[in-house]
Parts: C-alpha cells; sequence; structure tokens
C-alpha cells in the first residue's frame, strides 16, 4: 500500500497561528476602531452641546443685563414712577418710544409695565392682558430678591400670546422701594431658531432639544424633529429611565446612549443650562452615528477573511504540490525500481546458470530458462510450489535425499553450497549431477526477504573428469 503524503505538523501549527494571529489582529483592530469611533462620535457631541449651552448661558445673562440696564435707567424709572402715579400722556407716550427702542434693538415681542400689584398698566402692543402665572412667580421672586430674572418658557392665557420667554426687572425708587416692573417677551422661536434648531455639521438625525422637569415629567420645551407635537406638548414620565432626557433632568450629564421619543436607539449628550431649570440634549440616531464604522467593520472583516481564505488555500495549495512531487518521486523510483527489475530479469534470463528464487516460506517467486530446462518446470508451473516439490536432489553414491539448501539459508541466513555428488531428479525422471550455491536476499534494513538459488548441469564435466581419471588409471597400469 502507498504513503500517503501528509502535511508537515510544523505546517499546520505555523498556518493556525497564522489564522489565530488574523482573527485576533481583526478582532483588535474591529474593537479599537469602535472604541476610536465612539469616542470621535461622543466628542463632536459634547463639544457642540458645550457650545450651544454657553451660547444658551450667554445670551440669557446678556438679555438680563441689557433689560437691568434699560429698566435702572434714572429718567426711565422716575418717568414711569410719575406716570404710575398720574397717568400722564406725556409720560406714557416717552414710555412706549423707550420701549419701542428695546423691541426693535432686540427683536423682542412685547414690553409691558406693571405695578407693586402686579397688574398690567402699559405694554407696547396695547394689549393689557392677565399675566400667566409663570410670570407672577418671576415677578414675586425679582420683588424679593431686587434682581433681574427670567420666566421658563410659556404660553399666554389668551390664544393671541405665543410661546415666549419673559425677563423681568423690578424698579425701585431713589428709598429703595419697589414699585413696579419691566417685562420683556421673547418668543420662543427666535431663541430657538437662534441657539436650539442649527446644527454645525451635516446629519439627517442630528438635533439639540431643551428639557425641563415639570411635576414629575420631563417637558420638552423645544419642538422635536421627528414628532407633530408641538413645544411645550410632548411630556414624558420621569419612570422612562431610557430616555436621555428623562436621564437629564434627573441630573446625569455627559454621554448617555438611551432611547429617544421615538423610540430608537441615539447617542446623546446631557448639558445643564446654568442659571436655569433648563437642560440642553444633544443627540444623533444610532446606526447614522456608526454608519460609517459599520463599513469599516465590514471592510475588516472581509479582509480578515480574505486573508484566512488565502492561508488555508495557500495550505492546500502547498499540500497538493507536495502530494503531486511526492506521488511523482515515487513514479520514478518505482520506474527506476522497474527498470532494475527488467535489468535485471533479463540477466538473469541470460545467464547460462539456472537461477530460482523463492519467498521468506520457500515458495517459489522465480525462474530463469536453464533453471526450467533442468528441473522440467516450467514458472508459470512453479510459481508458488514448494521448492523442495521443484528441485528434487539426492546424492549420487548413496541415493539419499539431499537437504534443499533454500531451506538452510531461511533457518540460518548464511550462503550455502551442495556437497559434490548431488543430482538433480527432474520433473519427467532425468538425472543431471549439480553444482549450487543458495543465498539470502536482504532488504535495506537488513531484513530477510527471500532466497535465491543459483546451480548449473555438470554432467558432462563429471562425465569427462571420470574418463580422464580412468585413462591415468590404465597408464599407470601399463607402465
Amino acid at each position: 500500500m502507498e504513503e500517503k503524503y501528509r502535511v508537515p505538523l510544523y505546517l499546520l501549527i505555523f498556518s493556525i497561528f497564522l489564522i489565530f494571529l488574523v482573527s485576533a489582529g481583526g478582532a483588535y483592530i474591529y474593537r479599537s476602531q469602535k472604541k476610536h469611533h465612539s469616542e470621535h462620535i461622543e466628542n463632536e457631541l459634547s463639544v457642540i452641546a458645550e457650545m450651544k449651552s454657553k451660547q444658551i448661558s450667554f445670551w440669557i445673562n446678556d438679555r438680563k443685563v441689557d433689560v437691568d440696564l434699560f429698566s435702572q435707567s434714572p429718567y426711565f424709572k422716575g418717568t414711569v414712577k410719575r406716570w404710575l402715579q398720574t397717568g400722564k400722556k406725556e409720560h406714557s407716550d416717552y414710555i412706549l418710544e423707550r420701549l419701542k427702542l428695546l423691541i426693535e434693538r432686540y427683536s423682542d415681542y412685547d414690553a409691558i409695565i406693571v405695578d407693586q400689584e402686579m397688574n398690567v398698566r402699559l405694554s407696547y402692543s396695547g394689549n393689557l392682558y392677565e399675566l400667566h402665572p409663570e410670570a407672577i412667580t418671576a415677578l414675586k421672586t425679582a420683588f424679593i430678591s431686587g434682581e433681574t430674572v427670567m420666566t421658563d418658557m410659556h404660553i399666554g392665557l389668551h390664544d393671541a400670546m405665543p410661546i415666549h420667554i419673559g425677563t423681568v426687572s423690578p424698579l425701585f425708587d431713589q428709598e429703595g422701594k419697589v414699585f413696579g416692573a419691566i417685562i420683556v417677551q421673547t418668543l420662543a422661536d427666535y431663541f430657538l431658531d437662534s441657539f436650539i434648531r442649527p446644527w454645525p455639521v451635516p446629519s439627517k438625525t442630528a438635533e439639540a432639544v431643551l428639557v425641563t422637569g415639570v411635576d414629575h415629567e420631563v417637558l420638552f420645551l423645544s419642538k422635536v424633529m421627528h414628532s407633530d407635537n408641538d413645544p411645550l406638548s410632548l411630556r414624558f414620565p420621569l419612570s422612562r429611565v431610557e430616555i436621555p432626557a428623562v436621564r437629564a433632568v434627573l441630573g446625569e450629564e455627559g454621554v448617555i446612549y438611551g432611547i429617544d421619543y421615538k423610540g430608537e436607539k441615539v447617542v446623546a449628550v446631557a448639558k445643564s443650562i446654568p442659571n436655569s431649570s433648563w437642560h440642553l440634549i444633544c443627540k444623533i440616531n444610532y446606526n447614522e452615528a456608526f454608519d460609517e464604522w459599520y463599513f469599516q467593520a465590514k471592510t475588516i472583516i472581509i479582509i480578515s477573511f480574505l486573508l484566512i481564505i488565502t492561508i488555508i488555500v495557500s495550505l492546500l495549495l502547498y499540500g497538493q504540490k507536495k502530494h503531486r512531487q511526492h506521488y511523482r518521486e515515487l513514479y520514478i523510483a518505482e520506474r527506476k525500481l522497474r527498470e532494475h527489475e527488467e535489468r535485471s530479469k533479463t540477466i538473469l534470463m541470460s545467464v547460462g546458470d539456472g537461477v530460482i528464487s523463492t519467498d521468506t516460506i520457500g515458495t517459489i517467486q522465480f525462474m530463469n530458462p536453464v533453471a526450467e530446462d533442468l528441473t522440467g518446470w516450467s514458472l508459470d508451473q512453479a510459481y508458488g510450489v514448494k521448492i523442495d516439490t521443484v528441485f528434487k536432489i539426492f546424492n549420487e553414491d548413496t541415493g539419499e535425499i539431499v537437504a534443499n539448501p533454500i531451506n538452510k539459508v531461511l533457518s540460518h541466513g548464511l550462503i550455502v553450497g551442495l556437497a559434490n555428488h548431488t543430482i538433480l531428479k527432474s520433473k519427467n525422471g532425468t538425472e543431471r549431477a549439480i553444482a549450487d550455491s543458495a543465498a539470502p536476499v536482504i532488504s535495506e534494513d537488513g531484513s530477510l526477504i527471500g532466497v535465491v538459488l543459483v546451480f548449473r548441469d555438470q554432467t558432462e564435466e563429471r562425465t569427462n573428469r571420470r574418463a580422464l581419471e580412468e585413462s591415468e588409471q590404465k597408464l599407470t597400469i601399463m607402465n
């Protein structure tokens, strides 16, 4: 049975190591790229949230300072106090003119004057409407603290008043007693369009929303991108902690992975607005955020897979090449062996002596034509037959059967020669005097694989020798 080629163990180990190395390298690059991309998205959202929160905070402080400076003008305060006391038109005309300058400068919606009982006494728009509870709360705070404060976003008590923010500045007389306040109303859309809605980089799902906590709920102050809800109408209970806005109201800041108001997975950054109850949420849809990384991940996986396939294919090709080379070497060796056997057979078939070869149990495997002629057996007849059956020998003088030399070689592994006066009896009964020798056939590994017997016909030689001996004896007698 031919030995099959096997890939060397060291090559298998090296290939497995390469596959492991490629897999581990691919996994490391996969994780590091994801981490790097996550950090990039988080940093980008953090920068945007920080920028927007600073803009909002600066705007709040700027509005407070502007309204405070406007309201603390001594002449303006004196005129407002005299108008509240006398109601003269010339005083109201001056106040309205000043309010007009303020509104036009900052694109405000309206400005109103209230007395210390928090009654609306004058407005630039001419509407003397009832104050919203949010405005009343802010007035009380301003009267007590003596500082300018801002209201939360709120809707007026009547349909004509849109969502707005009020900046409340108290008015004090020379003795430091409050006698009223000015409330400057700014539309929420102006505020939101300036700071909340713009997004500095192209994106389909990124947005910023402003929220606050109200009665165990999170209230969305700004209109969200993918909802039909108006501002101040979208609410969620604080138990919905998977929503980044809820977690922000509960006090969490920084990067938050969660589910937004649409039920979609998002990456968000929460940031509280200083000196307010507002919280800013800058977020982007998770799929969009990691879309670029998905492509990189697929590329990494494909490259790693192709490298592993390349290693496996290379191993198979190498094995196939060595397999072909192995069988080519076997073919060449077998061909040389056959050529050697053919040459040996030709030589054996041509020699003048008889040649018989057997296996290790003494059965005939080969006979040349001389051996066939001397034994009377053809190779076809003798093949596989015991040597004792074909090669029958006995002593010429005693007629006793002589031990076959092949059996002696098989027993002792030594070269054995026949004694003189040995007679070979052929299959047809012809007897011939022979001389022979038997030798073991040894393989490359030193084991006995058979015996070869070489013999020749000595009948004529012995006849001539006897005739010579007889002549010498006659001469001796005659002399």
